[in-house]
């Protein structure tokens, strides 16, 4: 299952039904994907799961930004189409982030909206975070 894949230190994962079900009604519909468009991201989660994570799982914490990079490079895929971008999105500093209150039980989306929807259009039931 996908919650067997090694994550990077730091990282765990969270299932999407403990996120605040007010973040979850609030997640971005199809017309507010600008920044990367929404075919994309399903892409990327669909080259996390068949590359990035097994390379976690095979390569622990040699599978870093240089491994994808490389990685990259020998396909000829470019930083657009190619696993680094996936892995920086996902475990780079830009990645999912979820805050909680001492006294709540549930989530709230700090950062990540966009790709905590089409996770969960795609049938993810959990994603990797960094609390």
């Amino acid at each position: 299952t996908l919650t067997d894949h090694v994550l990077p230190l730091g990282f765990e994962w969270i299932p999407i039904s403990s996120i605040n079900s007010r973040n979850m009604a609030e997640l971005p519909t199809d017309d507010d994907f600008r920044k990367v468009p929404k075919e994309e991201m399903q892409r990327g989660l669909f080259i996390l799961r068949r590359t990035v994570l097994p390379a976690l799982d095979k390569e622990g914490t040699n599978a870093n930004s240089d491994f994808f990079r490389e990685i990259d490079q020998r396909a000829g895929q470019s930083h657009e189409q190619g696993a680094l971008r996936v892995y920086e999105a996902f475990f780079g500093t830009d990645h999912i982030h979820l805050g909680r209150s001492p006294d709540s039980k549930h989530y709230d989306i700090d950062n990540g909206r966009h790709r905590i929807k089409v996770a969960q259009e795609l049938g993810w039931t959990h994603i990797p975070v960094k609390k």
